[in-house]
């Protein structure tokens, strides 16, 4: 397979400078994180049977909690829920970690990359993702879907934003990415999250891409961590 990011900038990066990690062949796991003072987001990959899934975490000390995780698909899907990432390997890039990720469908192609995001004192986890579709589908489902793990709660939302507010008071902030050439559109039903382009590319050589960020607004420490693990 080969990755459809051709004009994104971790792409550029990495033909520039070769990552001296690589983990993709043996691991069962794989993950990314960015760490604040007292906690840390991280995203965590597990291999299943034909594609790799993915959680956000919160964790602090050796206290962990899931705050969301991905919807997958079966083999059967040409277009399932979430994107087919059947292949998925961690490389260290000049600006932080990021985990990059391919795989099909029917005879479409997806592509990912996940990275950690440094802004000033913020820190944050970027996902940024496209499929090349080889023929267009009348009523595909494109995007990304989360099912958003309890006891979170929306603290507020839009088809922009999504803000997720612990009982620990912890906040994470859910942001829509979008570019010259695409946009993100964010849809919440219940605790079912689906990030999705608001338009599909009808060109067999132009992806469409979607994406977005999540920041950590809040400081955790690990005691506050261990009470939402007992719920």
């Amino acid at each position: 397979m080969v990755a459809i990011f051709s004009g994104c900038s971790w792409h550029a990066m990495e033909r520039k400078h070769p990552p001296d990690l690589n983990e993709t062949e043996m691991t069962e796991q794989i993950e990314i994180q960015t760490t604040r003072q007292r906690s840390t987001i991280k995203l965590r990959f597990d291999r299943g049977e034909d594609r790799w899934r993915h959680c956000l975490v919160l964790a602090s000390g050796d206290s962990e909690f899931g705050i969301m995780s991905s919807v997958e698909g079966t083999p059967e899907q040409n277009f399932p829920p979430s994107a087919p990432l059947q292949d998925a390997s961690r490389h260290r890039l000049e600006q932080g970690e990021a985990v990059l990720c391919v795989g099909m469908a029917g005879q479409s192609h997806w592509s990912a990359a996940f990275s950690v995001e440094h802004e000033g004192p913020a820190e944050s986890i970027k996902s940024d993702l496209a499929c090349l579709q080889k023929t267009t589908t009348p009523g595909a489902h494109l995007g990304s879907t989360y099912q958003l793990n309890l006891p979170c709660r929306v603290q507020s939302f839009n088809e922009r934003c999504l803000e997720i507010r612990l009982e620990n008071q912890n906040t994470f902030v859910v942001e829509a990415l979008s570019g010259n050439d695409f946009q993100t559109v964010f849809e919440l039903n219940d605790r079912t999250f689906r990030v999705m382009p608001s338009q599909v590319s009808t060109s067999p050589v132009i992806a469409t891409r979607w994406g977005f960020m999540v920041t950590n607004k809040c400081e955790t420490s690990p005691d506050d961590i261990s009470d939402l693990e007992q719920r």
